[in-house]
C-alpha cells in the first residue's frame, strides 16, 4: 500500500489588532472576554473592518514560500454552527485564496520538497472551557484573531517527513516575525489528511478514501498519528474492509486515533461571497516591495551556520530562536576561529550571556577558549558582568580583574592547569587497570569515570572539557 498525506496548518498571526476589528490581539494576556467588541461577539449589524497588517504579514509568508500571489482576492462566508462561532459563519477565503502554489524544502537527508496548494486568511474562533457538569464557558478573546491556513499537496510519504515539514514551517514563521507559532498555546494547529492506495489505484492515478486527523498538539503527535493511521488503514484494506471518510482525533494516552464524526465537504459549509468586505487588488510594485524586505530564511541560515561549524543538534536548538541566529551570524565572522565553538556553546546554552554587548561576548569566548578561566567561574560571574553593562574591552579587563577572572595570564594558566590535570589523571590511570583495559576494548563510556575521578580530586576551577581531552590523550 502507498501512503498519501497532506497537511493543513493554521497559524495565528501576532498582529497588534484582530483581523476584522480594532480589538487587541491578546487572547492569552488578558482576562477572559476583555479583548472583545460587537464584531467579536457576532452581534447583529456589526460590520467587519479589514486589518492591513494581517494582509501584509500573510503576504510575507506566501512570498517566502515562493507561492504565486493573487492579483485579486476576495472573502467568503463559511457557514456552520458551533458555540465558539456566535454569528454562525466564519469569514474565510474559498475560491480566490491569497496565494496558490509554492513549496518548502524539508531538512532531512533526502531533502524532500513539499509542494503547496494554497495559503489563505481567515478569522479564528473563540475558545471553549468545558466543565464537569456538561456546561461550557466561552472566551471571545481569540475570536477574530488573524489565522493563516497553509494547505499542502498530498505528496508527503511518511509521518517523519510531515513532522519535519511542520517544524520547518514553524521556523519560517518565527524567522519572518509574523507568529510565535507556539503549539502549546494553540498558535499553530495541524491537521493531517491521510489515505493509502493500492498498486492498482496508483497505476490508475486514483486515491484511496481520505481520513482527516485533528487534535494534533505536538510535532511528535503529528508523526505518531500519521504512522498509526497508515497502519490502521492498511490493515483494514488487507482484511477487505472499506475505509470510511471521517474526522478522527488522536489520543496521547493510547497513541491511537479515534472516530469523531463523518467528514464534511465544501458543500456542507455553503460558501458564498462575504457581502460586507470588498475584494482586494495588489499591484506588482507593492508585492515586489514586500519581497525586498524578507529576511534570511531558515534554509539560508542553516547553510550559513553549518559553515561556521554548528552540528545538527546545535542547529535544532537555535533555528527556532531568530534572536540567537542573528547573534551567531553577526558575531561568528568577527570571532577568532579557535574561539568560535566556545562562542556557539555560550550563545546557545547560557541565556544571560546573550545580554552582553557583542564585543564583550566575543572577547569572553576567546578568553574561555584559552582557559584564562573556567566555564563554571564565568557562569558564576555572568550576572555581575551583565549588570555592569560593559561596552568596551578596556572596561571588560577592569571588571575581570575586579571579579578575579584574570584575563591576561591565559596561556600560563592554561599550561599550569594542563600540567596539574595530566599529573592527576596519570595517578588515577595507574590505579585503575581494569577500567583502562575495558576502555581500550571499546567501552569508551568509561571516559566519564576518569573525568569524574579527576574533577573530584582537582576541585573547582578546572575546565571539564580540558580534563576530558587530556584523559583521551593519556588513554590512547
Amino acid at each position: 500500500y502507498w501512503p498519501v498525506i497532506g497537511l493543513e496548518i493554521h497559524a495565528e498571526l501576532n498582529t497588534e489588532r484582530k483581523m476584522f476589528c480594532d480589538c487587541l490581539n491578546q487572547p492569552f494576556e488578558l482576562a477572559a472576554n476583555q479583548a472583545v467588541c460587537e464584531v467579536c461577539y457576532g452581534l447583529p449589524g456589526a460590520l467587519p473592518r479589514l486589518n492591513p497588517q494581517a494582509i501584509e504579514w500573510a503576504m510575507r509568508v506566501g512570498l517566502a514560500l515562493g507561492a504565486t500571489p493573487a492579483l485579486v482576492t476576495k472573502w467568503d462566508r463559511k457557514n456552520y454552527f458551533y458555540p465558539d462561532l456566535p454569528k454562525g459563519y466564519q469569514i474565510s477565503q474559498y475560491d480566490r485564496p491569497l496565494f496558490t502554489g509554492g513549496q518548502l524544502e524539508v531538512p532531512l537527508p533526502t531533502n524532500p520538497v513539499v509542494a503547496l496548494t494554497r495559503l489563505h486568511l481567515e478569522e479564528d474562533t473563540a475558545t471553549l472551557k468545558h466543565g464537569n457538569d456538561r456546561t461550557a464557558l466561552v472566551n471571545f478573546n481569540r475570536s477574530g484573531v488573524p489565522l493563516l491556513e497553509l494547505v499542502t499537496e498530498p505528496v508527503i510519504e511518511s509521518g517523519a517527513v510531515a513532522r519535519s515539514f511542520a517544524e520547518e514551517y514553524q521556523r519560517l514563521l518565527r524567522a519572518l516575525g509574523v507568529s510565535q507559532a507556539d503549539m502549546e498555546k494553540g498558535e499553530l494547529r495541524i491537521e493531517a489528511n491521510i489515505s493509502v492506495r493500492t498498486s492498482q489505484q496508483l497505476a490508475a492515478g486514483q486515491f484511496g478514501t481520505k481520513v482527516e486527523v485533528k487534535n494534533l498538539n505536538s510535532f511528535r503527535s503529528v508523526e505518531r498519528a500519521i504512522e498509526f493511521e497508515l497502519e490502521r488503514q492498511s490493515a483494514m484494506l488487507a482484511a477487505g474492509q472499506p475505509v470510511i471518510a471521517e474526522t478522527r482525533g488522536f489520543s496521547e494516552a493510547s497513541q491511537a486515533t479515534f472516530s469523531q464524526r463523518q467528514k464534511e465537504t465544501a458543500a456542507d459549509y455553503r460558501y458564498f461571497p462575504e457581502p460586507d468586505l470588498p475584494a482586494l487588488e495588489f499591484s506588482d510594485q507593492w508585492i515586489e516591495s514586500l519581497r525586498a524586505t524578507l529576511p534570511a530564511l531558515p534554509s539560508a541560515n542553516r547553510a550559513n551556520l553549518t559553515s561556521f561549524g554548528l552540528n545538527e543538534s546545535q542547529l535544532q536548538a537555535v533555528l527556532n530562536q531568530p534572536t540567537k541566529v542573528s547573534l551567531l551570524l553577526d558575531n561568528l565572522p568577527e570571532t577568532a576561529e579557535a574561539a568560535r565553538p566556545t562562542l556557539i556553546k555560550l550563545i546557545i546554552n547560557q541565556p544571560e550571556f546573550t545580554h552582553l554587548e557583542p564585543v564583550v561576548m566575543r572577547r569572553l569566548a576567546e578568553l574561555l577558549s584559552q582557559s584564562a578561566f573556567s566555564l563554571n567561574d564565568l557562569k558564576t560571574q555572568l550576572p555581575l558582568l551583565v549588570e555592569a553593562k560593559l561596552t568596551t574591552l578596556a572596561a571588560l579587563e577592569v571588571k575581570l580583574e575586579e571579579l578575579g577572572l584574570n584575563s591576561t595570564g591565559g596561556q600560563a594558566d592554561q599550561q599550569a592547569q594542563s600540567q596539574a590535570v595530566i599529573e592527576c589523571l596519570t595517578e588515577i590511570i595507574a590505579r585503575s587497570e581494569p577500567q583502562v583495559l575495558a576502555y581500550k576494548q571499546g567501552k569508551t563510556a568509561l571516559l566519564g569515570y576518569f573525568v569524574g575521578q579527576a574533577m573530584a580530586q582537582l576541585g573547582r576551577g578546572y575546565d571539564p572539557a580540558l580534563v576530558s581531552q587530556e584523559a583521551r590523550n593519556l588513554l590512547q
